[in-house]
């Protein structure tokens, strides 16, 4: 369950950054990375592991 929050959340942001148009591409294109590796392999990642990788990631954004 904590995923699919973490994703709904990440696709929030990128629609966000796309609608607002202030960020440049190169982190709209990066979140969209981020969620498409989550999916892609998240058999190796669990939720856990995706929420203290984005927990960070966006702690240094700050």
């Amino acid at each position: 369950m904590q995923l699919v929050e973490i994703l709904k959340s990440k696709w929030r942001k990128l629609l966000n950054l796309k609608l607002q148009g202030r960020h440049p591409m190169r982190e709209y294109w990066k979140i969209y990375r981020q969620i498409r590796d989550m999916l892609k392999d998240n058999s190796n990642w669990g939720a856990s592991r995706i929420h203290s990788e984005l927990f960070l990631h966006l702690s240094n954004k700050r």
